[in-house]
């Protein structure tokens, strides 16, 4: 087995203890993921990401909070090699997101990114970067903006509107 690369000045914590570092900077209420069958059912009967979700100028305050990304994820959000980031678009990504909710993709990136300070960017920072990548991934923008609520999110599936799966 290989031995993990090591960072000078990087520590290690425990997920617990990265989540009680999180807690007061991304919110009073802690974001989370609902896993449950409960929101999974809500989630089915909830709105589809591909009915247009965001608006455009929130999609362009995403793109320019992502730049800070691109070092992992790359200018085309197609992943990077060095340092590795997984790709943030393409039909690998949305397949890999097709069963989830917003909601699961935006926890996930509030929770972990970005990478050197996770819980770094506001909760509408967040739900902006969210605007973009569902943006370059060619889902439509429409009149509302995304809301920076995980509970609400959660109500948005990833899978397009017809159902196919």
């Amino acid at each position: 087995m290989r031995e993990p690369r090591r960072t000078p000045g990087v520590v290690v914590m425990t997920a617990a203890g990265l989540l009680a570092l999180l807690a007061p900077t991304l919110s009073s209420a802690p974001v989370r993921a609902s896993t449950s069958r409960a929101s999974m059912s809500a989630r089915a009967e909830g709105r589809s990401a591909w009915s247009g979700v965001y608006t455009a100028a929130q999609a362009a305050r995403g793109e320019e909070a992502f730049r800070a990304c691109t070092y992992c994820h790359g200018r085309d959000l197609k992943g990077g090699d060095d340092p590795p980031g997984p790709a943030l678009r393409g039909e690998i990504f949305l397949m890999r997101w097709r069963e989830r909710s917003v909601g699961d993709l935006y926890v996930r990136i509030a929770e972990t990114m970005p990478k050197n300070n996770p819980g770094g960017l506001t909760l509408q920072g967040y739900a902006d970067v969210m605007s973009y990548l569902l943006q370059a991934n060619g889902l439509p923008a429409g009149m509302s903006e995304l809301p920076a609520d995980p509970e609400a999110l959660g109500q948005i599936g990833l899978a397009p509107a017809t159902g196919a799966r």
